[in-house]
């Protein structure tokens, strides 16, 4: 009463991949008798290659994978056996038989290798009425052949039976799926092609420049390569854990949960316990009737539940890469990372599609709890520069009606969130703008994702359903842990890094280098030497023939490095900071770069302390341009190129 597309293999530990369908192949035997099974094939009957025949060759002591699509076509449900054909009235259920069929027998004549099973021939026998002769003898051949077998089928199962083998089905799939089998069966190819083909190595790229890495398939053996070698599980006193020379992540080894994060580089340990809760959307009460949607967030109940109190795991250890994977349920699941030389646990979130036949909307929060004292207070940043201090409950100039305790202490997070206990700070990058909060001491919690059944009627008009299956999301999370002395440091440096990330380029080559003139050159920086640390290059942009728009910023505050040497003024040499020409004049010019400093017109503000002064614009050296600490200077320069005459 299904289909299954063509099932692929992966084997793991191995680069190969085979093709199999829904019989497996050279099981062994089975610990209890083998059920009853009965088969009546509705065929024309003829020479064929069916069942075991058409398996193609496993690996032994290699673990295969069976990818089985499934779609579960019922004759007559939600809809009648008309409509579910046809693919009317998808209003109600979307479904089209028709297409099904019509799809996979077209992609079975494209490739041989692929597989195909149908058993409801309710529906087959009525498609089969439909088609021209030359479509049957199609149909007939690729039964022959093996790759089509329509078959009706009555099973008795032991529900106790299982067999011990090499072999592991995944089912995918639901009712009436894969209408677009050539979709599905391509990308089945690219999915099983591409599994076991991941690639990990160090690479490091200079400032205002590039990179260039050479990727060679190895066609003999390499000596070099490491052999994976799986580790049997430790009893439960076992301690799990993933380290480098700066950072250690503990798990607790019955839940599978974070535990502690350690900075061995400082000594520093803390208590962290991380997982991933939700909150019901309210759709309107008795107080409001404003609902949860895209433009607010009103959850119906204060406590978040959670996905799961414990995640399935799986650990991964490599000279280059250590990372436990984390499974909170069908929908929900989590990668811990760290590299060599990383001082930041890296957290690569999934979550999706979120399910609703509960009726319920939900907000997914990913949430860190500690023993920190934070004392109602946490910091966010404003658009990835300036820190805000929050304090829950609190508004700095008017007194807060507490209506919506969870809601009314959200603030949005571009870049970071952290707390601090005066002692140690806890830091979560983000890598996109999310909604963010600390509802208890010592805890923090950012939204990661959200399917809502009713519209907040602010203008979309809709709720927020995305589709009719929802979406996957996928994120990271960068958490550190650090004394509060050098916590900006190393946010304001990591969140540079993510933010502005080396933009990655991939193309076909025979593994000739990047020429320049006659000299290889696998690597080039457009600096002469490097900037500050505190100082970030905004702009660099050509702005004619001899002219370039310049923009460099300051990313600390003032009093925000404690040992004072990143918080202060900061003065450049820009005359020969290029490697490709020189500065010979600079003209500052307000932010947006449309008219010079000194023409700016401000309008000044009379405070409480008196009118507010502006220093006029004096004339600037190239070789001396100074930064105050979170200053954004803009320049136009006129520069020399080599070889040029100045004028």
């Amino acid at each position: 009463m299904g289909i299954l597309l063509f099932a692929s293999g992966v084997y793991a530990g191995g680069g190969s991949a085979g093709w199999l369908w829904m019989g497996s192949c050279t099981l062994s035997s089975p610990v209890l008798p083998i059920s009853f099974l009965f088969w009546l094939l509705l065929v024309t009957p003829g020479a064929w290659a069916a069942g075991y025949e058409t398996c193609p060759t496993v690996k032994p002591g290699m673990l295969n994978v069976h990818l089985l699509p499934h779609t579960h076509d019922d004759v007559g449900w939600l809809k009648t056996v008309d409509q579910y054909y046809y693919g009317s009235l998808n209003d109600i259920q979307h479904a089209s038989v028709q297409n099904i069929l019509d799809s996979v027998i077209s992609s079975l004549r494209e490739d041989p290798t692929r597989r195909f099973i149908y058993v409801e021939m309710a529906f087959f026998s009525r498609w089969w009425k439909q088609q021209t002769n030359a479509k049957r003898n199609i149909v007939r051949k690729l039964v022959r052949q093996g790759e089509h077998t329509p078959r009706s089928e009555r099973r008795m199962f032991s529900p106790q039976q299982y067999y011990r083998t090499n072999h592991t089905v995944m089912t995918m799939g639901s009712d009436f799926h894969y209408e677009d089998a050539n979709m599905w069966f391509k990308n089945m190819d690219k999915l099983i092609r591409l599994v076991n083909e991941q690639l990990v190595f160090s690479a490091s790229v200079p400032a205002l420049g590039f990179s260039i890495y050479s990727v060679v398939k190895v066609t003999v053996h390499n000596p070099q390569a490491q052999s994976f070698q799986a580790s049997p599980r430790k009893p439960r006193s076992y301690v799990l854990a993933i380290e480098n020379e700066y950072i250690r992540a503990t798990f607790d080894s019955e839940t599978g949960l974070l535990m502690k994060i350690e900075n061995m580089e400082q000594n520093i340990s803390l208590p962290v316990s991380q997982g991933f809760f939700w909150y019901n959307a309210s759709t309107g009460d008795e107080k409001s009737a404003q609902a949860s949607g895209a433009y607010i967030f009103r959850p119906s109940h204060f406590e978040p539940l959670p996905v799961s109190r414990w995640a399935r795991i799986h650990q991964v250890k490599t000279a280059l890469v250590q990372e436990v994977h984390q499974n909170f349920s069908a929908w929900c699941s989590q990668v811990l990372r760290l590299y060599p030389g990383q001082r930041h646990l890296e957290l690569e979130w999934t979550v999706g599609p979120i399910p609703v036949r509960d009726n319920s909307g939900k907000e997914v929060i990913s949430r860190f709890n500690t023993p920190m004292k934070t004392n109602g207070q946490f910091y966010t940043d404003s658009n990835g520069r300036e820190i805000q201090k929050r304090r829950r409950n609190h508004r700095p100039t008017w007194r807060l009606s507490r209506t919506e305790p969870v809601a009314g202490n959200y603030y949005p997070v571009n870049t970071r969130i952290y707390i601090s206990d005066g002692h140690m700070q806890l830091t979560v990058v983000t890598d996109r703008s999310q909604g963010g909060s600390s509802l208890k001491d010592g805890s923090l919690e950012l939204m990661v994702h959200r399917r809502l059944l009713a519209d907040d009627e602010r203008g979309l008009a809709e709720p927020l359903m995305n589709s009719e299956t929802g979406k996957i999301v996928r994120g990271r999370h960068l958490v550190l842990l650090s004394s509060v002395s050098d916590a900006a440091e190393r946010h304001r440096l990591l969140v540079e890094k993510e933010v502005l990330a080396p933009q990655v380029v991939l193309a076909q080559g025979d593994g000739s280098p990047y020429y320049s003139q006659a000299a290889p050159r696998m690597q080039f920086s457009g600096l002469r030497q490097d900037l500050p640390p505190q100082v970030h290059l905004l702009t660099l942009a050509r702005w004619g023939p001899k002219m370039v728009l310049l923009r460099l910023e300051h990313q600390f505050a003032v009093t925000e490095d404690s040992r004072g040497n990143l918080s202060s003024p900061v003065t450049l040499n820009l005359q020969n900071l290029f490697q490709a020409f020189i500065i010979t004049h600079l003209m500052e010019t307000t932010l947006a770069a449309n008219q010079p400093l000194s023409r700016a017109s401000r309008l000044k503000w009379i405070t409480n302390t008196g009118p507010t002064s502006y220093p006029v614009p004096s004339k600037l050296d190239p070789t001396s341009v100074t930064l105050q600490p979170m200053e954004i200077r803009t320049f136009v320069a006129r520069v020399q190129w080599p070889g040029s005459k100045t004028h």
